[in-house]
């Protein structure tokens, strides 16, 4: 009885962890997403995406056109969790944050700056972050996610 009791609670503390709800103001929705992506928690990740979820990315850089891609959230978070296996976060920092809600939605902005190595490839990364939220069964999740990003050797 212990054992169903203690297993209960740790699924319970599971849940809790995983799902937004609507006591999370859509923020802190956004800034738990972006701290599961310095850890590689792509199950945190996942479970913060409404069904039917997009992501829009957009890769600039100081000499090229920006490259952009659009996926449904699902395609995108198997892809970035392959390609940022071999990626170590030395530090992501939150500059600014901005938040407009209307009812059932708001959009969140965070502009952000990371540095880290991929391999050799020592980083800075930055960029703006939005992330579109609706209400779901209670929760505030991201219906589309989209960034802009520049990165650059240091």
């Amino acid at each position: 009885m212990k054992l169903v009791r203690a297993l209960a609670l740790t699924f319970a503390a599971l849940l809790l962890h995983a799902v937004p709800t609507l006591a999370e103001q859509p923020a802190d929705v956004a800034h738990r997403f972006l701290q599961a992506f310095e850890k590689k928690d792509y199950a945190t990740i996942r479970g913060l995406f409404a069904p039917g979820a997009s992501v829009t990315t957009a890769e600039l850089s100081r000499s090229e056109p920006a490259k952009q891609s659009h996926k449904p959230a699902d395609e995108w978070a198997a892809q970035s969790e392959k390609e940022m296996a071999a990626v170590t976060f030395e530090k992501l920092e939150v500059l600014e944050t901005s938040t407009v809600a209307f009812d059932q939605g708001a959009t969140v902005a965070v502009h952000f700056r990371s540095r880290g190595k991929a391999g050799e490839f020592a980083f800075v990364n930055e960029g703006i972050d939005t992330y579109s939220l609706i209400q779901v069964d209670g929760a505030w999740r991201i219906l589309r996610y989209g960034t802009f990003e520049r990165l650059e050797a240091r």
